[in-house]
């Protein structure tokens, strides 16, 4: 599989300049491909949608689909693809969100990631952001912390709530990302100050460093 993969990065790369060469994003073939009884034929398939970035958003409603198909290594490389039509990647939250959940690691990793590339960022996908905080995997986690930094003032107030979550790596993660947003999380002065008395000593760590970054942007009497 890892040899077939190295093939069909190599085509990917050479369909790519080509279409780049002809001025267009030829995603009829592949979308054709998608629907294929041919499992390696839908992988490769999006794997070459995933080289066309945005201009392969024609391909968006037959990559949802595969998004959610029983092999998770297509649902992976769909999604991926997703990802990277950047700024179109959010019409396809609900399908994103639910990968968040899957039992499939790497496809947690991939739709956490492409989340981060939303332009609108609906409020219904925050939960499951928040679920990512708290994920198994340092890489979710990571990625999840990422979007929230992204998101700066606009997910404020669900990193506090966040701090009272039952899940110690939900909050852990929460205060980590108060830390990184800078004069943002002044407001969540108060939030972190009653989360130095977290009853896990990594938690209440996190949220008196986080407390420290604050102190240099405060006006100086």
């Amino acid at each position: 599989m890892a040899e077939y993969l190295r093939r069909q990065s190599r085509k990917l790369a050479l369909a790519g300049v080509a279409a780049l060469a002809l001025g267009c994003a030829p995603t009829k073939p592949h979308i054709e491909a998608l629907s294929s009884d041919d499992l390696d034929a839908r992988r490769t398939a999006a794997l070459r949608l995933q080289s066309l970035g945005p201009r392969g958003r024609r391909a968006l409603p037959p990559l949802k689909d595969a998004a959610q198909d029983p092999d998770p290594e297509l649902r992976r490389l769909a999604i991926e693809a997703i990802g990277s039509m950047g700024k179109h990647a959010w019409k396809a939250h609900v399908v994103l969100m639910k990968a968040t959940r899957d039992p499939d690691v790497h496809v947690r990793r991939s739709a956490v990631d492409a989340m981060g590339k939303f332009e609108k960022f609906p409020s219904s996908a925050l939960p499951y952001l928040v679920r990512a905080l708290g994920d198994s995997d340092s890489l979710v986690r990571e990625f999840a912390m990422n979007t929230f930094e992204d998101l700066g003032s606009n997910a404020l107030g669900t990193l506090v709530v966040a701090l009272d979550n039952s899940n110690v790596m939900v909050r852990r993660s929460a205060a980590r990302t108060l830390g990184r947003l800078g004069h943002e999380a002044l407001r969540a002065e108060r939030a972190l100050r009653d989360a130095c008395e977290d009853r896990d000593r990594e938690v209440s760590r996190l949220a008196g460093e986080a407390l420290e970054r604050l102190e240099m942007y405060k006006p100086v009497n």
